[in-house]
C-alpha cells in the first residue's frame, strides 16, 4: 500500500499512529509526502506504473 500525504497534513498528530496501526495489522505501508506542486501526480503515476 502506498499512501500519498499532503505535506501540510503530514504533521497531523493522528497520522503516524494510524499508519502504525495499519502496519501492526501486517500491511506494508509506504508513505510519500508531497512538498512541491506536482508531487502528488508524480507519486500517483509512479505507483500506477509499479502496480501499487
Amino acid at each position: 500500500m502506498r499512501l500519498i500525504v499532503n505535506g501540510k497534513a503530514a504533521s497531523d498528530p493522528l497520522l503516524r499512529p494510524a499508519i502504525s496501526a495499519v502496519r501492526d495489522l501486517g500491511h506494508q505501508v509506504e508513505v510519500r509526502v508531497t512538498f512541491e506542486n506536482g508531487d502528488a501526480a508524480r507519486y500517483a503515476g509512479e505507483a500506477a506504473s509499479e502496480g501499487v
